[in-house]
C-alpha cells in the first residue's frame, strides 16, 4: 500500500547526497546502485595519482 504521507517525507540521508553529487559534480546519470566497496574502490582510484620517482644510486660492489 502506497503511503502519500510517508512519500512526502524527505530522509536527511537524501540531502546529504544530494550535497555531495552537488560539491564534486556528479551528474544524476553518473550514478547508480553500488555497494559500499565498489564505492570505496571508485573513490581510491580516483583520487590515485601515478608519478614517477627518479633515483640514481651507485650499486654496491662486493
Amino acid at each position: 500500500k502506497y503511503n502519500y504521507k510517508r512519500a512526502l517525507c524527505k530522509d536527511p540521508k537524501f540531502y546529504l547526497v544530494e550535497n555531495i553529487k552537488a560539491k564534486y559534480s556528479i551528474l544524476d546519470k553518473d550514478t547508480y546502485n553500488f555497494n559500499k566497496s565498489r564505492f570505496i574502490i571508485s573513490v581510491i582510484l580516483t583520487g590515485a595519482v601515478v608519478t614517477g620517482l627518479e633515483r640514481r644510486r651507485r650499486l654496491n660492489t662486493v
